[in-house]
């Protein structure tokens, strides 16, 4: 967490592998921004998945020309969603709306369909996941009943 911490080597091995791990250093104003899962958002890659050889992801994602995202389902481990900043309102099939914002989080359970609306243009979330890669399900017919 100490960026300007000596290190006992003296040298900065990023490659160093300790049991299959590796540390990470992660600077947000140098990361690129990518397409993430789902069309019109974008993440910042923590480097979790490579230190981890992809048993876990960690990200940061925000929407760039969306303010939702398509119900989806996952069959993941483990999807966790952080509010760095901003809002939404979580959708799960079947309950109430939800607002989100700053500091809210949320565990999204494998199989159950969810999605984002209203999200504000500020908004960014910590996504994390397990296993690094979760690959989403679209549900058109619930797509369908939040326009």
């Amino acid at each position: 967490a100490d960026r300007f911490m000596d290190l006992p080597t003296g040298r900065v091995l990023p490659e160093r592998d300790f049991g299959g791990q590796r540390f990470v250093f992660h600077v947000a104003a140098d990361a690129e921004w990518h397409p993430w899962r789902f069309d019109g958002w974008e993440y910042r890659d923590i480097g979790i998945e490579a230190a981890t050889d992809g048993l876990a992801g960690v990200r940061v994602a925000r929407p760039s020309a969306a303010d939702r995202t398509p119900a989806s389902t996952h069959d993941a481990e483990f999807v966790f969603a952080f509010v760095l900043r901003g809002s939404l309102v979580l959708h799960v099939e079947g309950l109430a709306p939800q607002p989100l914002g700053t500091d809210d989080s949320v565990v999204v359970p494998a199989g159950t369909v969810h999605w984002f609306e209203q999200c504000s243009p500020d908004l960014e979330l910590l996504d994390v996941t397990l296993p690094a890669v979760v690959p989403q399900v679209v549900h058109h017919a619930a797509a369908a009943g939040h326009g």
